[in-house]
């Protein structure tokens, strides 16, 4: 029997998947197996498996379900469920364990890095790494001891990762890091061992000033999220690469760029894109050399709801066009968590990767005019994406008529003119099988077509979502779209199943939240909790009509209400059903009242 916990909880005996698929059974035996050869008092297991209160047959019903896994324990002579007077105990060979596997690899990859043998090192620690499928645990309900656990392995995996990476650049493989370290500080924006890491794989390579780059962004994120200066040890590495530091590696003499730059910043167009075709070549048509009018560049808006879909169109759409701008493509996310990024700082950026020298304007406005110069005579592609306000998108907006402009927004930022603009809507329920189908198998789909509909209705035909649910599937060998259902239909651990590395649809949504007053949280949260107009949400919250109408009006602008006029000149209200599962805290939630 072979027990796998780093992902979806996998249980294999005799080639065979034997997981359990009820959910207590599950959270017991990962506990036993995480304390494999200990002793657990049967109060520390209902504890676990009844965090709130034990029902009056937690006692019986815990028997029930050690009965459950000395069932499982027989089909493999190693492995045993064993009762003492102080409680329960699961003994399985340490080998058979993937948190223990994972342990040991961490192990030998830490010596050999310590012994100086940075090959052996990577090699242990990416064969460690590599046994991750996805987050912990993610499909088991956890109590406090299995929280704790989860956590110990989150922090343990960013370390190995770490560790593996420091190996890698003592192998000289700076260029091949860049890409991922990039990855990983936008996943982990806080993590300082990272920014330092990438700013030392990059100074490797003769990118010096974005090195430089990346402490400055480290610098004012660690300012605004925590109120702190970064740590000596970046602030140590920052000062080396400003006087070119020997110790920190000459840069490769190939790497070092002289004169101007053509900078390619479009990621890899590796998503599944399905039911945009239509939307696609608006954009594509917007861009095209024919579409120029006017004496400034070629603008195209798309707007829509927090995962649906307009980054995977906006760049798509760049690729398919980033020929006809033989300068370069620029790009940058102007929000990070929910909040809108420094445009001074977008700014270095773009201005770096265009070849500009030392010294950089330290204004903003100054850098804007620095921008709009170089690109005025220029045929670039800017590609920005979840642009907050209409402020954002003007300063970095190339100002050239042979320039292109690709914005995308969960607003509609109606003072921006002179762009074409394009809505995406939720997918068609044709649209969103066919994606599930990319996703799970056309095999399966068609298999189970009714669950297969209720998951997309489920989703609310999400992109975000369905793409969760793939990775969902992958982690979780032998699911059924059934069970899936059954699992999507608790409302309550939605949002977590819909949770898979990048595709995290609830912090999509939430991300608008925070950006949002009292007054439009007690609104959001009384159409959340079934206000139908806006009348109702008066009555509800003792508001006047037009402070309501006016948070309303907020709400519909963050795609999070929809509203449409009634009759009577009542507004009525609706909300996407995945945006419904997202609480407005700490606000409570108001009592509704019929007006």
């Amino acid at each position: 029997m072979r027990i796998d916990m780093l992902g979806g909880l996998r249980v294999e005996s005799g080639g065979q998947v034997v997981t359990p698929t009820a959910p207590k059974v599950r959270t017991l035996l990962t506990l036993f197996t995480l304390h494999a050869g200990e002793v657990i008092p049967a109060k520390v297991l209902m504890r676990e498996l009844w965090p709130e209160r034990p029902p009056r047959s937690a006692q019986s019903t815990l028997q029930t379900y050690i009965c459950h896994l000395r069932r499982l324990a027989r089909t493999d002579t190693d492995v045993s469920v064993v009762t003492s007077s102080s409680g329960y105990s699961l003994h399985i060979p340490a080998g058979r364990v993937d948190t223990t596997r994972f342990e040991d690899l961490v192990g030998r990859g830490t010596r050999a890095l310590d012994d100086g043998v940075p090959e052996l090192a990577s090699t242990e620690l990416q064969h460690a790494l590599k046994l991750w499928r996805g987050p912990m645990l993610a499909d088991v309900p956890t109590g406090p001891m299995l929280d704790t656990h989860v956590l110990r392995f989150s922090e343990r995996k960013l370390h190995a990762l770490s560790m593996r990476i420091d190996a890698d650049l003592r192998l000289a493989r700076h260029a091949s890091l860049i890409g991922e370290l990039g990855a990983l500080i936008a996943e982990h924006p806080l993590h300082e061992g990272f920014h330092i890491q990438l700013m030392i794989a990059l100074f490797r390579t003769g990118r010096r000033s974005e090195a430089l780059a990346v402490f400055h962004r480290l610098r004012i994120t660690l300012a605004e999220h925590l109120g702190l200066d970064p740590s000596a040890e970046a602030e140590r590495v920052h000062q080396m690469i400003l006087m070119a530091d020997d110790e920190l590696g000459v840069p490769d003499s190939a790497a070092v760029q002289i004169g101007p730059r053509v900078p390619a910043h479009l990621p890899p167009d590796l998503g599944a894109l399905v039911g945009r075709t239509r939307e696609l070549d608006t954009v594509v048509r917007h861009l095209g050399i024919d579409a120029r009018v006017g004496s400034g560049p070629v603008a195209v808006l798309v707007t829509g709801m927090a995962g649906v879909g307009k980054t995977a169109v906006g760049l798509r759409a760049a690729h398919q066009v980033r020929g006809r701008y033989p300068d370069g493509q620029l790009v940058a996310e102007l929000r990070i968590g929910g909040r809108p990024v420094e445009t001074g700082m977008i700014l270095e950026g773009f201005l770096r990767a265009l070849g500009c020298t030392d010294p950089m304007p330290r204004s903003t406005a100054q850098r804007i005019n620095m921008f709009r110069s170089w690109t005025a005579a220029r045929s670039v592609l800017v590609v920005l994406d979840d642009a907050y306000s209409t402020e954002q998108v003007r300063a970095l907006s190339p100002t050239g008529s042979e320039s292109g402009l690709i914005v995308t927004s969960r607003r509609r930022l109606s003072e921006l003119g002179g762009v074409h603009r394009i809505n995406l809507e939720v997918l068609s329920v044709d649209s969103a099988l066919e994606l599930l189908a990319m996703l799970v198998g056309k095999a399966r789909v068609i298999a189970e077509e009714p669950a297969a509909r209720a998951v997309v209705q489920l989703c609310g035909g999400l992109p975000l979502a369905l793409t969760a649910v793939g990775a969902l599937w992958e982690n979780w060998p032998g699911l059924s779209l059934e069970y899936l259902t059954e699992l999507l239909a608790d409302e309550s651990n939605r949002l977590n199943l819909l949770r898979y590395g990048e595709s995290d649809v609830g912090a999509a949504i939430s991300a608008s939240l925070t950006m949002l007053g009292e007054t439009e949280l007690r609104v959001f949260e009384a159409v959340r909790t079934g206000a139908r107009t806006a009348t109702t949400v008066c009555c509800a919250l003792q508001l006047p009509r037009r402070e309501t109408e006016a948070a309303i009006g907020r709400l519909a602008n963050e795609q999070l209400v929809e509203c449409r006029y009634g009759g009577a000149g009542d507004l009525r209200l609706s909300m996407h059903p995945v945006v419904r599962l997202c609480v407005a805290q700490p606000h409570p939630r108001p009592r509704l009242e019929v007006c």
